[in-house]
């Protein structure tokens, strides 16, 4: 069998391109019969293997159904799946060009969903009638939460044609925690919280560092590790008043910023120089998963969020409903990084749940899932030409 995938790649700095990585290596290891083909976004690394090649040939700023349809010609897949982002295929009409003219089976997976409510700029069209003839196009639409399928049910697509497919997870426990903060230059003792991602207000690091006070009360050497590239002059605006109010606070030398991307090879080393993984994202709009939560995940380590629909539905259902907080809530965030540190028993219950769900989240096991979705005889017809 011949997958394509049509998604940004790696070098780029971009959660659909490490997302879509990690699915096609568990692919490959999956089905030693598979061979797959990335048609990447321009400004991805270009590779020819046996089994795998990566085809730079589209620009989201162009006409890119004509790019794609023209290697999928040359390529003639026998199944394309489509890793669809509204920030790469746009809020415009090509994406729906783009599903009219492929003539091989498609598979689509909505990473994120807007409603009318939460849709956040102003469009010249509908944006849930948009999302619906997206699906009535695909063969298969995935997504990774149950609500997401409900928002697709309501809209009016057909049962048997949308299905959820978890967000997959790296298993990377196993690295030496304090070699790791020594070549960080983090403190070497002491317990760490790590933020995670893209600094900008919605991240609401403020809060974590407002809770620091609180903690350092009951428990000694505590530090705040974020991670935050600013992307523009607002992120960089507030990770300016972040460092105020630590001085503010007088926590300055509790809190580190790496103001620098993270390197893909780097991410497992940075969740094991953590004690505890903090998301305390406010005014989310669309309806998405959060990456950064299956890589804590599958670091082994305990995770405290926010409830909002990125983690809401995840941890509910598979972790514990304590270590979720209302945004803003800095009591609250205190009082369970407090008890994750204190409480033998109820960190041991929190991690051991992380462990069983990141087990069952694989990416070995995702990528089998789609294995069968691609050789299900709806979707998988030989002679099949874009």
């Amino acid at each position: 069998m011949k997958v394509a995938y049509l998604a940004t790649g790696l070098p780029q700095r971009c959660g659909i391109a490490t997302y879509t990585n990690y699915l096609i290596q568990g692919l490959l290891k999956a089905d030693p019969q598979v061979e797959v083909i990335l048609l990447a976004e321009k400004g991805t690394q270009p590779v020819t293997s046996p089994r795998y090649r990566c085809l730079p040939c589209f620009s989201r700023d162009e006409e890119y159904p004509s790019q794609v349809l023209g290697e999928l010609r040359e390529t003639a897949p026998d199944v394309l799946h489509i890793q669809h982002e509204f920030g790469i295929f746009g809020f415009d009409r090509r994406f729906i060009e783009l599903l009219k003219g492929v003539r091989v089976k498609k598979v689509i997976t909505l990473h994120s969903i807007y409603t009318r409510e939460t849709i956040f700029k102003k469009l010249d069209f509908d944006i849930e009638e948009y999302i619906a003839k997206i699906v009535e196009l695909a063969d298969t639409t995935l997504v990774h939460q149950n609500y997401m399928l409900e928002i697709l049910h309501r809209l009016g697509a057909r049962e048997e044609r949308v299905k959820v497919i978890p967000h997959g997870t790296q298993i990377t426990e196993g690295i030496d925690q304090k070699e790791v903060r020594r070549e960080f230059g983090l403190p070497e003792e002491g317990k760490l919280i790590l933020s995670f991602g893209f600094i900008g207000r919605v991240k609401n690091v403020i809060s974590i560092i407002e809770a620091l006070p609180l903690v350092l009360n009951e428990v000694k050497d505590v530090y705040l590790f974020d991670t935050g590239l600013p992307k523009i002059k607002d992120d960089y605006d507030y990770e300016a008043e972040c460092q105020r109010r630590a001085e503010e606070l007088g926590v300055e030398d509790h809190v580190y910023f790496k103001d620098e991307f993270v390197p893909e090879e780097d991410v497992p080393y940075t969740f094991a120089a953590s004690d505890v993984v903090v998301f305390t994202n406010d005014n989310e709009r669309s309806r998405a998963v959060s990456g950064g939560l299956h890589l804590a995940l599958g670091a082994g380590k305990p995770v405290v969020a926010s409830r909002v629909p990125r983690f809401d539905e995840e941890i509910l259902l598979n972790i514990s409903e304590e270590i979720l907080i209302l945004p803003h809530d800095v009591e609250r965030l205190a009082k369970i990084i407090i008890r994750l540190f204190t409480d033998d028993d109820f960190r041991d219950y929190a991690i051991g749940r992380v462990r069983d769900f990141a087990r069952r989240t694989s990416w070995e096991n995702i990528a089998g899932e789609h294995l069968i979705l691609y050789h299900e005889n709806s979707l998988y017809a030989k002679g099949n030409s874009p």
